[in-house]
């Protein structure tokens, strides 16, 4: 679900597997949950080979030791699930899962009896054939503002994000990652044109274009990352970003927060020290999946968990308070 916020002042402060794209005759998806990653190749005493030198700089900066949640899901039993006869669509390191795609509920009854296999969970069921998003043809007007800030001055003053300014910080070498639903047209749009983006991943669909998609991560990138001085002036103009896509904004399911676990682990593992996010779930399609009040303890959904965890690891999170107010 879209949450809609005002990014934090906190934004100033500042390989998991992707997703396979679906075929048109799958209608389901599973969370395969393991037991261990006892054949795993990859070792604690090398984190170089699946962390990124920029990861590892801020754990020890940190002194956060690197663990056996740092390691990847071992590949043996990935492509073991995938000779079942699925198509592995996500994998989470720390929660130690792999998400796949079928239309045949035995063949998960299948990996069920594999003896690394802890238990499996249904979170996808649908028979829409979604429609392709296009881009639309822009015509960008740039308009002046009075102000240094122009139309961010508001958000701005509202955090106090000029004084942090007036002190040199803008976020200059920090690096942001951004999860949202799409970046409609953002490279194509002057004015955002000098935003360091340091590239994109979309873990819905990695066969998208992500700047034809949804407009919300748009609107929440321009918040913190717009650097035109009397247009629009974020609050962390000079950050470096990662826009990555977790949300299926035509649909509301339990394998969304598989998308966003795959997400966070990414950004984990490029060194991202900040996260924002402006999604969150509690109410889905199947009604039957709906969070009760005493889920919500932090420890229950998924994403709840990779937040955990993600503090963890050394990065702030910046998520949306929600969208219903006190409801």
């Amino acid at each position: 679900m879209i949450k809609k916020t005002l990014l934090s002042l906190v934004a100033l402060l500042a390989f998991a597997g992707a997703a396979a794209q679906s075929a048109p005759t799958d209608t389901l998806k599973y969370r395969i949950s393991l037991r261990d990653k006892a054949a795993t190749t990859f070792s604690l005493r090398h984190p170089e080979k699946f962390l990124s030198a920029k990861a590892l700089e801020r754990r020890k900066r940190q002194h956060i030791k690197v663990d056996s949640t740092d390691l990847p899901v071992c590949r043996k039993y990935v492509d073991a699930i995938r000779k079942a006869g699925v198509r592995v669509v996500a994998t989470g390191k720390w929660e130690n899962f792999v998400t796949v795609s079928c239309n045949d509920p035995a063949l998960i009854r299948k990996i069920e009896q594999l003896p690394f296999v802890r238990s499996t969970e249904e979170v996808w069921r649908s028979s829409k054939a979604r429609k392709k998003p296009k881009r639309d043809t822009l015509v960008n007007k740039n308009a002046t503002v009075e102000g240094y800030y122009g139309v961010g001055r508001t958000q701005v003053a509202i955090s106090r994000a000029d004084k942090l300014h007036e002190a040199g910080f803008k976020g200059r070498g920090m690096t942001i990652a951004v999860i949202d639903a799409g970046y409609h047209n953002v490279d194509s749009i002057t004015a955002m044109s000098n935003i360091d983006i340091l590239g994109t991943r979309d873990f819905v669909d990695p066969h998208s274009d992500i700047y034809a998609e949804n407009s919300h991560g748009l609107m929440v990138l321009s918040c913190m990352a717009m650097n035109r001085p009397g247009m629009m002036v974020g609050t962390a103009p000079e950050a470096s970003y990662w826009l990555l896509r977790s949300e299926d904004n035509d649909t509301e399911t339990l394998v969304e927060q598989d998308y966003w676990a795959a997400a966070v682990e990414f950004a984990d593992s490029v060194g991202a020290d900040v996260v924002n996010t402006s999604l969150g779930y509690y109410a889905f399609d199947d009604k039957s999946k709906n969070y009760k009040l005493s889920d919500l303890d932090g420890k229950h959904a998924l994403m709840s968990r990779q937040a955990g965890r993600m503090a963890d690891k050394g990065m702030v999170l910046v998520c949306s308070a929600g969208n219903s107010g006190a409801s």
